[in-house]
């Protein structure tokens, strides 16, 4: 490595899936030998557009440490999870059917509002933009079952909450200068559903919809 010659450090991909458009005089590395290894194993991630190691490894673990924080608050989660194809700006959190009943008195405006409070405030919980509440009735890890519920249960304006304080600059959902100031607000949606009886509609689909007995028969004679 030189000590005395800089050259201009070429572009560079993010975990957004965007390239830099800013550079900087780095110091200028000469390679003088290649050593050779069978079978070698390369510790280093080619970032860019999802899904690679970065949304694998630090998403998964940042929805780790959600959960743990949100668990630790008392609030009745049953999982949180970093969609891998939201490239680390999005983050689901479940809560238990039962969560009226552990929580009496409390609305899921509310709810919304306490899980945002510890969150606002914590590492993980502002390394993404958005944060989307919702039942347990689907597994946020199914994008399926995912894109349906963000689709059905998240209203176009209303039942979010803004926070604001630090974002990370590498998010690409905000503006420029909210990423130079490192400041803005991260969002948290609520999509619970309605209590029972007071406007919940069931499930529409095959495994909801119909009897036990019916699914059987048909999935016993499917193949005939």
């Amino acid at each position: 490595m030189s000590v005395g010659r800089d050259a201009r450090e070429d572009l560079f991909g993010e975990f957004a899936g965007y390239g830099s458009t800013e550079t900087s005089m780095q110091p200028v590395y000469t390679v003088e030998a290649i050593t050779h290894r069978d079978d070698p194993i390369w510790p280093l991630v080619a970032e860019g557009r999802p899904v690679d190691e970065f949304h694998t490894v630090t998403g998964v673990g940042q929805a780790a440490e959600v959960l743990a924080e949100l668990r630790a608050a008392g609030l009745p989660v049953t999982t949180a999870w970093s969609p891998l194809r939201a490239a680390s700006h999005w983050m689901v959190v479940t809560v238990r059917q039962d969560w009226r009943e552990r929580l009496p008195g409390v609305g899921s405006a509310e709810l919304t509002h306490r899980i945002g409070k510890v969150l606002s405030t914590s590492h993980p919980g502002r390394a993404t933009a958005a944060t989307f509440v919702l039942d347990d009735d689907i597994d946020p890890a199914d994008d399926t079952d995912l894109l349906w519920a963000l689709a059905t249960r998240i209203h176009p304006l209303d039942r979010s909450e803004a926070w604001y304080g630090f974002v990370h600059p590498l998010l690409n959902c905000y503006t420029p200068e909210e990423r130079a100031r490192q400041s803005g607000p991260i969002v948290f949606h609520d999509g619970l559903l309605p209590a029972p009886g007071e406007g919940r509609l069931p499930h529409s689909s095959f495994a909801q919809a119909y009897p036990e007995r019916i699914r059987r028969r048909l999935l016993d004679h499917w193949d005939d």
